[in-house]
């Protein structure tokens, strides 16, 4: 939850301060460190032994026709159809606020990145006490 209230502070003040840009290649550049610092982690330097075994050699077709064949009876299951569509529904919706918000904001109040971001932290916020 803590990324849903930092995260548009965070970027609202990058970009204000660093150009809309640089804040997307800031963020870039700080999840790929982050990358970097999880494979330098103990877990990931172990090394299992059945891991190590080499895999078959097998054809990129081979493995989709595979995975078709476990995956076609789920996508025909109309319980699953449903589970997918009912799945999709929050993303777009949230998407399609926050395109709406953020354009109308900019437009009537003329809010830029730094505001936006505040907004969404504050929305973020109250969405989060309100919760039970």
């Amino acid at each position: 939850g803590s990324v849903w209230v930092v995260g548009p502070a965070v970027g609202g003040w990058l970009a204000e301060n660093y150009g809309l840009r640089n804040s997307f290649l800031i963020s870039g550049v700080g999840a790929a460190l982050c990358s970097l610092g999880y494979t330098q982690l103990r877990e990931t330097l172990q090394v299992d032994e059945t891991a190590a075994k080499p895999p078959q050699r097998r054809t990129f077709r081979e493995n989709v026709a595979d995975w078709w064949k476990e995956a076609r009876p789920l996508m025909q299951s109309p319980q699953q159809q449903a589970l997918i569509a009912q799945s999709c529904t929050f993303p777009l919706r949230y998407c399609g606020f926050a395109t709406a918000v953020a354009m109308h904001a900019t437009d009537v109040a003329g809010a830029g990145p730094q505001e936006l971001g505040l907004m969404f932290t504050t929305l973020a916020l109250s969405q989060g006490l309100a919760t039970p």
